[in-house]
């Protein structure tokens, strides 16, 4: 045997193509080609001609736990029950590192997938309550870096928490883009236990409200605290789009934030809305044609017309 330390992946190259194989396991083993009594060694680069990986599984038949206080007396057990072990494998162009960091991006997160957490007690049929088909949790660059968290802050409900590490190492600092799907009035950078810190590199929020740039350094573990902008309902286009968050909806809620509450007279005219249109939304809510109307006929042309009144009024702001 040859075994040699495993992190996350083995990988095998001639350069042009690569195969990657992820690895719960804690080493690797590999065969030379055809035999080994043949006495096929590397070359002074330790390259391999079409060797063969295989991962070790190492185990004993009994636990050596014996000669220690807490199970002295009782001698040699046995490690019974199901024991899980985890490997995947993608072929790619290149090495590891290559197109992309292609190679090692799918081998640690293959190592480390999605644990998505379903929350209970939710009422069926709620439109609020699910995601849009179109949308995702977050998408990171560059490619050298990964989230591994995106969660509630402990202790606070409104923020929510997003961790991303550096994998390639180098030198120097990587400049970072996190896209969201909500909109966030504003972001701060945390330290691993999730406490608020003004120390290192520091997000920038995007004027979309829809990202977050900051410069991650090589190896380097950075926390963000994000605080979504609410999302309190425009009834009617929640109910006739299925979701509340269609880029529609955003658009209308903007104007309701930045044109309507902002003055009594709109405030008034949000406070008359949130009162009757609850009614109406549930009324059209499960009955496809009647969305299909509404959305149609009534929403979209409303979005653009809205549009049209902020795309003015913020070359109006441009020229003064």
């Amino acid at each position: 045997m040859h075994p040699r330390e495993v992190q996350n992946f083995v990988s095998v190259s001639d350069g042009d193509y690569g195969v990657t194989m992820s690895s719960c396991v804690s080493v690797c083993d590999y065969i030379f080609p055809s035999r080994e009594q043949d006495n096929i060694k590397p070359d002074a680069e330790y390259n391999i001609a079409n060797p063969m990986i295989q991962p070790i599984l190492l185990a004993t038949r009994k636990s050596n736990g014996w000669n220690s206080h807490v199970y002295r007396g009782h001698g040699l057990y046995s490690q019974r029950g199901d024991h899980t072990f985890t490997f995947s494998v993608l072929s790619h162009v290149g090495d590891w590192s290559s197109n992309s960091l292609r190679g090692a991006r799918f081998a640690m997160q293959a190592n480390n997938p999605l644990r998505a957490v379903a929350l209970s007690g939710l009422a069926s049929g709620n439109s609020a309550n699910t995601l849009d088909e179109t949308k995702s949790f977050c998408s990171v660059s560059p490619d050298n870096v990964l989230v591994t968290a995106f969660k509630k802050k402990d202790g606070d409900s409104n923020n929510v928490i997003v961790r991303m590490y550096d994998i390639l190492g180098g030198r120097g600092t990587y400049n970072s883009t996190l896209n969201f799907f909500f909109n966030a009035s504003s972001t701060k950078k945390t330290n691993i236990i999730e406490e608020y810190s003004a120390e290192g590199n520091l997000p920038t929020l995007s004027s979309d409200k829809r990202s977050v740039t900051i410069d991650v350094g090589h190896h380097s573990i950075e926390t963000l605290a994000l605080q979504p902008s609410s999302l309190s309902p425009c009834y009617i286009a929640t109910a006739s789009y299925g979701t509340p968050l269609h880029e529609d909806i955003d658009v209308l809620r903007n104007f309701r934030d930045e044109y309507l509450m902002t003055n009594p007279i709109g405030r008034g005219v949000v406070k008359i809305y949130y009162t009757t249109s609850p009614p109406i939304a549930d009324v059209i809510r499960n009955k496809e044609e009647l969305r299909l109307i509404i959305r149609e006929s009534l929403i979209k042309p409303l979005v653009n017309i809205t549009k049209m009144f902020m795309d003015y009024n913020n070359k109006d702001d441009v020229r003064k």
